[in-house]
């Protein structure tokens, strides 16, 4: 019996690059109040793919939690209000 091959992981983009277009998206929903849930089904992908969006805009903009990512997004002029 073969092993199945490792899972691969992926590198995180550099802290501080600048977010993708779908992730600028994912970013303006969940400023809206939207939860995972609603923003994989309002742009029709998984949720944990919504999941992974926000991980790593949360990265790249070196927030811990939600709040102090909408606060960086609203001070980097990245979303215009929370809400």
């Amino acid at each position: 019996m073969r092993k199945p091959p490792p899972k691969s992981k992926k590198k995180r983009p550099p802290k501080g690059s600048p977010l993708t277009p779908r992730e600028l998206q994912v970013l303006k929903l969940l400023a809206t109040g939207l939860r995972s849930h609603q923003i994989a089904k309002r742009l029709r992908i998984t949720e944990p793919t919504v999941k992974s969006y926000r991980s790593t805009i949360m990265w790249r903009l070196d927030a811990g939690n939600i709040v102090k990512l909408l606060g960086k997004a609203l001070r980097k002029k990245l979303i215009r209000s929370i809400g």
